[in-house]
């Protein structure tokens, strides 16, 4: 989606862009709650340094916020307003892929060295 909104591609490819990563982010959130719902089960030491110890603020901070609330609150916002402005037209998919990105590599950040600890 970054890559098609530099190019300024067209407005309808972008919506749909958005709405397939809008499903995307659903499935992440229930892979996600799968995740920690058996680590809480079946390593509870691991999932409390994830979610209130040392690595609490990357995975709440990062992951949850930046990686999966600002993008599906932006691609909500996508898909049920319209599009007047020209600048929102091009900084709203940049802010929720440049979201996207930076919340996937905390969440490899935090599953890599919360596991090691």
């Amino acid at each position: 989606m970054l890559v098609y909104v530099w190019k300024e591609g067209d407005s309808d490819v972008i919506k749909k862009l958005a709405k397939a990563d809008l499903i995307v982010i659903i499935f992440e959130v229930i892979v996600l709650i799968m995740l920690l719902a058996s680590l809480k089960s079946n390593a509870p030491q691991a999932a409390s340094v994830i979610l209130t110890g040392s690595y609490a603020m990357f995975f709440w901070l990062g992951m949850v916020v930046l990686g999966l609330l600002i993008p599906f609150a932006v691609e909500i916002y996508e898909l049920f307003t319209a599009r007047g402005h020209a600048a929102l037209k091009m900084t709203m998919p940049t802010l929720a892929g440049l979201s996207v990105l930076v919340g996937g590599f905390l969440m490899r950040y935090v599953m890599l060295y919360a596991g090691q600890v």
